[in-house]
């Protein structure tokens, strides 16, 4: 009895929980993005001056594969927009930051040629702000505003671009109660001290819009309150 009930309870425990759905992704390796069908992509973030190269060395690192996106426009940015009714309630927005060559910081302190920002706005509302500094390492605020996470792959390492500069990368994760059918991502850089190309650009891998994972525990409840009444009326009998 004791090994049909650890069984059920395990039966149940497993049934609770669901993946998330993937409704956009792209890996950059090839020029196609996937969309699950009820997706229509108003502007693939593939276009706007941005262009796919090889992530160099960013592959020592498994956020990084391949190809990634890299803008090397000053002030230049990407834009992502998506409309589908499985975008209302919570997304999930998660993709790997490449800020390649020679990023000042917000003040001289961390370079000569500053400011140098980039900021994350989804639906048109900032959830991230950042200065980085590559150049010195003294000035580098990461500034996360929404319901979310950007972490530190590596910092200031030479990963292949200029040769004369170090580069970073970051996994960034956002979460968001998303009250349309529509989403939209930007992702732009600004500042005085912003010179793109050779000197300053950034990248993105592996971008993903998901619905979230959830934990649904009713199939594994009502099981288990099936099996705690059979029990209870055995033991009354």
């Amino acid at each position: 009895m004791k090994k049909f009930l650890m069984f059920f309870v395990a039966l149940a425990l497993a049934s609770s929980a669901f993946a998330g759905q993937t409704l956009y992704s792209n890996d950059f390796n090839t020029n196609d993005h996937y969309a699950d069908s009820s997706i229509t992509v108003g502007h693939d973030i593939v276009g706007n001056y941005s262009s796919r190269v090889g992530v160099a060395g960013y592959s020592l690192y498994n956020q990084f594969d391949g190809y990634m996106l890299r803008n090397v426009i000053k002030g230049g940015s990407m834009f992502l927009s998506l409309s589908g009714d499985k975008l209302t309630g919570q997304v999930d927005v998660s993709f790997s930051l490449a800020i390649i060559d020679s990023w000042d910081g917000s003040s001289n302190v961390g370079g000569s040629a500053d400011p140098d920002y980039l900021d994350i706005m989804i639906n048109d509302n900032k959830v991230f702000t950042g200065s980085f500094d590559n150049f010195l390492g003294a000035d580098n605020h990461l500034n996360v505003i929404g319901d979310g996470t950007v972490d530190t792959i590596i910092y200031r390492k030479q990963l292949g671009f200029n040769g004369n500069y170090n580069d970073s990368a970051y996994d960034v994760n956002f979460t968001i109660d998303n009250p349309l059918d529509t989403f939209k991502l930007v992702i732009r850089v600004y500042g005085g001290g912003y010179q793109g190309g050779i000197d300053e650009s950034f990248a993105i891998d592996n971008l993903v819009v998901s619905t979230p994972a959830a934990t649904v525990p009713a199939p594994g409840a009502i099981l288990l309150a099936s099996l705690g009444t059979l029990i209870a009326r055995k033991r009354v009998r």
